[in-house]
């Protein structure tokens, strides 16, 4: 009964606050997703290859740093560096957005990105803002008893 209970003890998630890992995990729906998805969509909605182009590469690269992000983070090392890289990259998103936005003036779909790119840039300045992710806690492991 003991080594069942130790066991489970000790496949507990390594962090005393799953909030920061919450947050990770949205970085990866919110960052690649949306932007793959959207990049998909509206090569459908418009037959335009360079849609399905910059969707895809800037949704995989999300997508790979959000990813990277994750692993880094669970080793117990900051991420950092890839939250930075997740801002430029929405950051440049949505100047072509913008751009795009202004020379159409089209609420759907430019205009719907631009403000997908606002979006994601905000949450990229919020987690910056707010320290980023630190690393998570490792807590103190409970001796075993041998039985």
């Amino acid at each position: 009964m003991r080594k069942k209970i130790n066991a489970l003890v000790a496949s507990e998630p390594i962090s005393d606050d799953d909030s920061f890992q919450e947050v990770v995990s949205i970085q990866i729906a919110l960052g690649g997703g949306l932007v793959s998805s959207g990049g998909l969509l509206g090569f459908v909605f418009s037959r335009n290859l360079a849609t399905l182009s910059t969707g895809v590469l800037f949704g995989g690269a999300l997508l790979a740093l959000s990813t990277f992000s994750l692993k880094i983070w669970r080793q117990g090392k900051s991420s950092l560096p890839f939250i930075l890289g997740q801002a430029a990259l929405s950051a440049a998103l949505l100047w072509k957005n913008f751009q795009s936005y202004s020379l159409t003036k089209k609420v759907f779909p430019t205009g719907f990105y631009a403000a997908i790119s606002v979006a994601m840039l905000c949450f990229y300045s919020y987690v910056l803002i707010s320290g980023g992710n630190p690393p998570p806690k490792k807590l103190k492991s409970s001796p075993s008893f041998a039985s």
